[in-house]
Order: C-alpha cells, then sequence, then structure tokens
C-alpha cells in the first residue's frame, strides 16, 4: 500500500514539475524505503511471522480451553467441600503450572482466582467482596513468583548460542529493549514493558538477558492495579447473574490500559533504538 501511494504522489509530482522528478516510478524517500526492504532477510523474517501465528493460534486455543476448565474444576471443587485454606493452595498450585505453560496467557490465571474463590464465597454464605480480596492477594503472589520460574528458564536457555540467535540479543530492538527493562525503579517504559507483555516471553527474555530479578518484579508490581484486580473482579462477577455490566466495564478498562502500554512500549523501543 505504501509503494502504491508513494508511485501515485510520484506521478502527481512529476505532473506538477515534469523537469524536476526524474525518471524514477518512486519519490526519493519511497526509494530509500525499497533499498533498505531489499537488504532484509526475508526468509528469516517469513519464518519468524509463522512461529508468531503459530504461538497466537495456541494462546487463542489455550484460552478456550481454559475456560472449559474452570467450570469443570469450579463444580468438582464444590463437590469436594473444601475449607478456603486447602482451595486457596489448590488455586495457587494450578495456577502456577497454568503460569509456566507458554500458551496460557496470564489473564486466564487471574480470571480462574476470581471465579473459583468468588463462587466459594458467595456458596459459604460470605460477601464477593472477600473472594475478590482474596483473589487479587492469591494471584498476585502467584504472578511474581511465576515470573521468577519463568526467568529462570530465559536464563538456562539462553546459554544455548542459538537461543540467543533466535531472540536476536545482538539485534538493536532487543538492545533497545534491554535498555529499557535495565532502567531501575517504575520507569514508565520498562513497566509496560513488564505489564502490558505477554507474561512467559516477556519474563523469559528477561532470563536470557540476565537482567536483575528484584528490578524485574518491582516493574511488574502495577500489574496488580493495571490488571490483576480487573480481571479477578470480572472472573468473580460471572459467578453471580446480573453483573454483566461491571465485567463489561473491567474488561474494557483492562483492555484499554493493555493498549496503550503496548503503544508506548513501541514508541519507546524506537526512540531508544534511534539514540
Amino acid at each position: 500500500t505504501m509503494l502504491l501511494l508513494d508511485r501515485l504522489r510520484q506521478n502527481v509530482r512529476r505532473l506538477r514539475f515534469p523537469n524536476d522528478t526524474g525518471s524514477d516510478k518512486f519519490t526519493p524517500a519511497g526509494r530509500r524505503v525499497i533499498n533498505e526492504l531489499r537488504t532484509w532477510h526475508w526468509s528469516m523474517i517469513l519464518r519468524k511471522a509463522d512461529i508468531f501465528s503459530v504461538i497466537t493460534i495456541l494462546l487463542f486455543v489455550g484460552l478456550k480451553g481454559t475456560y472449559v476448565f474452570f467450570s469443570w474444576l469450579n463444580y468438582f471443587l464444590l463437590a469436594a467441600q473444601l475449607d478456603l485454606v486447602a482451595i486457596s493452595s489448590l488455586v495457587f498450585a494450578v495456577g502456577l503450572l497454568m503460569f509456566m505453560l507458554p500458551i496460557v496467557p496470564g489473564t486466564a490465571v487471574y480470571l480462574f482466582s476470581g471465579v473459583v474463590l468468588g463462587f466459594y464465597s458467595t456458596s459459604n454464605g460470605l460477601h464477593l467482596g472477600v473472594g475478590i480480596a482474596i483473589g487479587t492477594i492469591l494471584a498476585s503472589v502467584l504472578k511474581h513468583v511465576a515470573c521468577t520460574g519463568q526467568y529462570f528458564i530465559g536464563y538456562l536457555a539462553g546459554k544455548s548460542v542459538h537461543v540467543q540467535r533466535f531472540v536476536g540479543v545482538d539485534k538493536v530492538p532487543t538492545r533497545a529493549m534491554e535498555m529499557i527493562l535495565n532502567q531501575r525503579g517504575f520507569a514508565l517504559g520498562k513497566v509496560c514493558i513488564l505489564v502490558a507483555g505477554p507474561d512467559f516471553p516477556t519474563s523469559v527474555l528477561c532470563g536470557i538477558l540476565k537482567l536483575n530479578i528484584p528490578q524485574m518484579l518491582l516493574g511488574t508490581t502495577p500489574v496488580i492495579v493495571v490488571s490483576i484486580i480487573p480481571q479477578v473482579a470480572v472472573g468473580a462477577l460471572l459467578t453471580m447473574p446480573g453483573n454483566e455490566e461491571y465485567s463489561a466495564l473491567a474488561t474494557v478498562f483492562a483492555f484499554v490500559i493493555q493498549v496503550l502500554a503496548t503503544l508506548y512500549v513501541s514508541y519507546r523501543i524506537l526512540k531508544t533504538a534511534e539514540e
């Protein structure tokens, strides 16, 4: 599309300035883009695009399968008549297992905590807010524990030259991301990458780049406000009929924050790469 528009622009320029445009079918800016594209390794780019497409499909299927698993586990736990400590321990164990699976997004884990603990609270005469509070605390601890585990997966995998080459640790975008993630505290770019990025790949990349673990966990902490609380609340509200508007509002809030953070991450990476 860009090349077609650039060629159309060149034709218009040729009509207006017939003596100053030359014989090239494209403008000078368009020709520079074409020359740059010719230097790219398209076989590698298309291969990575295929891998990304497969991962996206697996994530979608994994999310759908997770919802089916929620429904089965919820009624299983209700029939088992477990106490709150046992339920929380089981949710933590299952959630940690889900986090360690690359195809399961973190949103599924947060919804799982809200569905199970919200359903347990209302089924045992407790207020729904109790289930949301416990689910939020549990999911927050779980997120940080899982990030550490995923980090060490990346740390061990990063010793392989093939993994380093696949990730492109020596490429400009990866180096720019490393510079952003190495910032201390709650730097906005760092927080956006750790919060808005896909859970498993982001933490694994931190391990491959051998970043500071406490600083990584510190930068991940805002996910509690941005994603965990809204998604746990959505999961809990799904167990009660008549709260569809609140569930939709919380989902939209989390989605908007995710999109804004992703856009800002893209901007920061490009800006850092230019510098």
